[in-house]
């Protein structure tokens, strides 16, 4: 009777317990990928969206999209330099770039890891697993389902459709064509555009604060005050120098802020423009240049005051320095 009593309680166990997906870091074994990822949106008011792009990556800092669409846009990322071309321009754009790729397909892997298992699929004789990621935010649901399958040894997302409050809103679909393959570095060359090229700037970078730190040759200096909500962290290259942005949300409004190493022709300065303030200055080794609406001129000035204690303001005739409450 009590081996039967322990062989229900395992058997329910096995039935109750969920299935997750566990993801080990497998695109660091890749070197090179080529592969067509295809995006579908779905608009009550546009109908079907529908756009292609042919990707080559080798590791580290390589990459060309190659646009399946009527201008055959091209953009190419080789080192820190970003070009990009259509048959509609007579030119290239050359940015400035941070040597930093990360490919959606690798971002969204990570994010699976530890999610439930929904069920499996066999579709042309591949066998998929299908991952869910779901989510509610002021009574709207969302859902991700992930098809993952193996190729050439790794595992990869092959489809990806989101929902919104159970309607299907887009969709990606993946078709690999090497894995670790040596790729002809001749693909990611600037010649192979046959124009004239013009400096267009800096291509940013989105990511994480963490590494961001990599690429800076200073201590980043974050608001100390609490009512902002740091939203984005971004790198530009900007005259050979690299420049840390980030971007504080509260309430309606944004700020933007700019950080990189200070050099001794740095001045704190305000600068107005028709909907715009500017607010620049220095503390200790790092220079910032705060970017923010005018009509919150005040908010912004009490904001720089959450970056640095050794600065100072005149505020409506009151002066205010880095010591205050705010």
């Amino acid at each position: 009777m009590k081996k039967l009593i322990v062989l229900i309680v395992l058997f329910c166990f096995l039935v109750s317990k969920k299935e997750v997906f566990k993801y080990e870091k497998i695109y660091n074994g890749i070197k090179s990928i080529v592969y067509i990822e295809t995006i579908e949106g779905y608009s009550q008011w546009d109908g079907k969206l529908k756009l292609s792009k042919k990707i080559f990556y080798s590791y580290p800092d390589k990459l060309r999209i190659d646009y399946i669409d009527e201008l055959n846009s091209v953009e190419i990322i080789n080192g820190d330099k970003y070009y990009y071309s259509n048959d509609r321009l007579d030119h290239v754009k050359v940015r400035w770039n941070i040597p930093i790729i990360n490919l959606d397909i690798f971002e969204l892997m990570k994010n699976l890891n530890g999610k439930e298992i929904l069920g499996y699929e066999i579709k042309d004789d591949l066998r998929l697993k299908i991952i869910g990621i779901k989510s509610k935010v002021d009574n709207v649901s969302y859902l991700t389902k992930v098809w993952i399958g193996e190729f050439k040894g790794y595992e990869l997302p092959f489809k990806v459709e989101y929902f919104v409050n159970n309607k299907i809103v887009s969709l990606k679909k993946y078709e690999y064509f090497s894995v670790n393959d040596i790729l002809d570095n001749n693909l990611f060359s600037s010649l192979n555009f046959k124009k004239r090229f013009e400096f267009d700037g800096s291509e940013a970078c989105y990511i994480t604060l963490e590494d961001a730190k990599r690429f800076i040759n200073f201590f980043p200096i974050l608001s100390s005050d609490k009512n902002y909500f740091l939203s984005e962290v971004k790198l530009i290259k900007s005259d050979n120098k690299v420049v840390l942005g980030l971007a504080y949300l509260k309430d309606n409004f944004k700020i933007e802020v700019y950080e990189r190493k200070a050099n001794k022709e740095d001045l704190k300065d305000i600068k107005f423009f028709e909907d715009k303030v500017l607010i620049s200055f220095c503390d200790k080794d790092v220079y910032f240049e705060v970017l923010g609406p005018r009509k919150n001129y005040s908010d912004i000035l009490n904001f720089c005051l959450s970056l640095s204690k050794n600065i100072n303001f005149m505020l409506d005739g009151e002066y205010k320095d880095g010591q205050d409450n705010f």
